[in-house]
């Protein structure tokens, strides 16, 4: 028995972690990129996530060959670089004199916006942006960040801003960057709406290092047999949905559509000793059974 959140005494559960080996997710996101940081060497890793990732707990121990560009809170608290140390008693200073924040700055009655065209998710977005280096010294201390604040002229988006570790990096380049993480998120969707990421209820760690895995594994199988073969069983596959006008892309679902049906026709009419009548027969079943898929 242990004080729950209550104050009164309640039965820990199996499997649950202890003080010690509980972590939080940023924390293992920072033992993740410590792991594949000593992997690449002295080859360069471009760390990209969300605003959960950009606190201290990983901005202020990336590994040296480590650069992160990730989302920033609309009320951070930016400051200048500290002045040079004068002659004279005391510590130096850690962070120089306040800037506005980026809520402050796209709300300025006078802001100073560079309007271009960058390519986010696939297709061409004009936006407006401001950039500044500055600290974010509650998150990342005392190391420089290129900042952007980014506003949509035709209002379809809230003001953003986002921020990178690398000052080599244009605004633009940070803005198309940041968006090459979409496809993870689609990833997450697909596994936990198609192949049942969500469901087992593990509850000892071996169970959960072995769910996990297993179903991004299948995922992956999934994707590499439509690249190298599947795409041409596709076109026998299709279903015709008239509300879907503009759409060009195959989604995961057509494509966990199209290795049923090869699997079905494989298993049914892939017995050379099928006569034809049966076949005949068992055709239309397949066609239906397709839709239902």
């Amino acid at each position: 028995m242990a004080p729950g959140r209550t104050g009164k005494p309640e039965k820990k559960q199996t499997g649950q972690a202890t003080d010690k080996q509980y972590r939080t997710r940023p924390q293992l996101a920072l033992e993740m990129i410590q792991v594949v940081a000593r992997w690449l060497g002295p080859r360069k890793l471009r760390v990209l996530g969300d605003s959960e990732y950009a606190g201290g707990s990983i901005s202020r121990q990336l590994p040296v060959n480590t650069e992160l560009i990730s989302r920033m809170t609309m009320n951070a608290a930016l400051y200048e670089l500290p002045p040079l140390q004068t002659a004279g008693r005391g510590r130096r200073r850690k962070k120089g004199a306040r800037l506005f924040n980026p809520a402050q700055m796209a709300q300025d009655p006078h802001p100073f916006w560079i309007k271009t065209t960058v390519c986010l998710y696939g297709h061409k977005v004009k936006v407006w942006y401001q950039s500044i280096d500055a600290l974010w010294y509650s998150s990342a201390g005392s190391r420089l960040l290129r900042i952007v604040v980014v506003h949509d002229p035709s209002g379809r988006r809230r003001d953003d801003c986002f921020f990178s570790t690398d000052l080599t990096l244009k605004p633009p380049q940070i803005l198309e960057t940041f968006a090459l993480r979409w496809p993870l998120e689609v990833c997450f969707r697909d596994v936990k709406q198609f192949l049942g990421f969500e469901d087992p209820q593990n509850r000892v760690s071996k169970a959960t290092q072995r769910t996990a895995p297993l179903v991004f594994y299948i995922y992956d199988l999934v994707l590499l047999w439509h690249a190298t073969s599947g795409h041409l069983f596709a076109p026998q596959s299709v279903i015709e949905r008239p509300w879907y006008q503009r759409k060009t892309a195959v989604s995961f679902e057509d494509i966990l559509r199209n290795l049923r049906q090869a699997t079905w026709q494989e298993k049914i009419f892939g017995d050379p000793g099928l006569d034809a009548h049966t076949r005949k027969i068992l055709q239309p079943l397949a066609e239906w059974v397709k839709a239902a898929a």
